[in-house]
């Protein structure tokens, strides 16, 4: 067993009794409720509308996708406290904890903490009302452990400077559990990381400053009320953090890569999850390969591409071909009764010299459409 993992071990019993346990509020709870920020259709936990998990990362049973620091929240997990090698507890300092541009940033008696200086951590956390731990076994630059690649065949697109964390729990999944027992969704646990390890990005994730999705219908929002307090938790081998590896960012580094805008980000998320009626319905399962090129010039269509799939845009699919998973093969009907068309579309026939007739292909829509974002296209990889 790793030496910080025993210290690990001897911290929880002082965490209980002098600091964890008995936490006094740092600031004022002025959270709005879900159904003001999503409606009624909020869920923020586990399932998504298709039954497949939006995020991966699960310690304790539970879904640990966002979190407040110091404070119970509605929209997921509480961090009770940290404890940081060379620092100590941030006990009072948890008013301090924040994701700017993706890095963790904190202070201790007016010393600052950044980003790497958070290796080793031990994170204590309220899951569904049970105590949990895990600790931050690593912290790396996305260029260091190969997650920035752009144009890549495997579209690991993170900004090379985006930072990268692997979390150890004793309470990760079992090793070989899968994600999503009815689609297998992200991978299978190694037993003793947070995320499930996939074939391009490990058991890496990220952290979003502020970002809340509704699993119920993949919206997305901020926490504009208080955006340091929050933070989301992205397995990269889950919809949300993939999107991001992908290359469909909101927050990268300042001065890295472009970003995407939230609502856009959005978009692109339902692009990832195949969800065609915006609705949270995904129309996909692992291992269907795909590329995608974008309004953004982020990806581009690669040798792989086999036919085209859909173009997306700020609301779901304007246009649907062949879906992902071959298992839908009729025309997508949407829950609200809304039949989406094909891509491909009869324009007009001429007799002569020759009969021949005209057709506009998911191209033409991507390049006309006012509101086209992501064409995508089936792959054999």
């Amino acid at each position: 067993m790793p030496t910080t993992t025993l210290r690990a071990l001897c911290l929880l019993t002082l965490a209980c009794s002098l600091v964890a346990c008995d936490q006094e509020e740092l600031y004022e709870d002025d959270e709005p409720s879900p159904e003001e920020v999503f409606g009624v259709s909020w869920r923020g936990w586990g399932f998504g509308s298709s039954s497949t998990r939006l995020n991966t990362n699960v310690v304790n049973g539970s879904a640990v996708d966002t979190v407040r620091f110091g404070l119970p929240t509605s929209y997921g997990q509480t961090v009770t406290d940290v404890y940081i090698n060379g620092f100590g507890w941030l006990d009072d300092d948890i008013d301090t904890l924040e994701v700017v541009d993706g890095a963790l940033r904190a202070s201790k008696n007016g010393q600052q903490i950044v980003a790497h200086a958070f290796d080793g951590s031990i994170w204590f956390l309220e899951v569904n009302g049970e105590f949990a731990w895990m600790q931050l076994e690593d912290v790396r630059y996305a260029s260091e452990v190969g997650l920035a690649n752009y144009g890549a065949k495997a579209m690991t697109n993170l900004d090379p400077d985006r930072l990268v964390y692997k979390w150890y729990s004793p309470t990760a999944p079992p090793a070989g559990t899968a994600v999503d027992p009815k689609t297998g969704q992200g991978g299978y646990y190694d037993g003793l990381h947070t995320c499930p390890d996939d074939s391009k990005s490990s058991t890496w994730s990220v952290l979003s400053r502020g970002l809340l999705v509704n699993a119920a219908n993949g919206d997305v929002a901020e926490t504009y009320w208080a955006p340091s307090q929050y933070a989301y938790f992205a397995c990269l081998s889950g919809a949300v953090g993939k999107t991001m590896l992908w290359g469909y960012s909101h927050d990268n580094p300042a001065g890295g890569m472009p970003n995407v805008s939230l609502s856009e980000y959005e978009s692109a998320l339902r692009a990832t999850r195949a969800d065609y009626c915006g609705d949270g319905n995904s129309y996909t399962r692992p291992g269907e390969a795909v590329t995608l090129a974008d309004a953004w010039g982020i990806n581009q269509h690669n040798g792989e591409a086999i036919n085209d799939e859909a173009v997306f845009g700020s609301q779901g699919a304007l246009c649907v071909d062949n879906p992902r998973w071959e298992y839908f093969q009729a025309s997508i009907q949407c829950s609200n009764g809304t039949v989406i068309p094909r891509c491909k579309t009869f324009k007009y026939c001429v007799a002569a010299p020759v009969w021949k007739c005209y057709y506009d292909y998911a191209q033409d829509v991507f390049e006309d459409h006012s509101d086209a974002l992501i064409w995508t296209r089936n792959a054999s990889f």
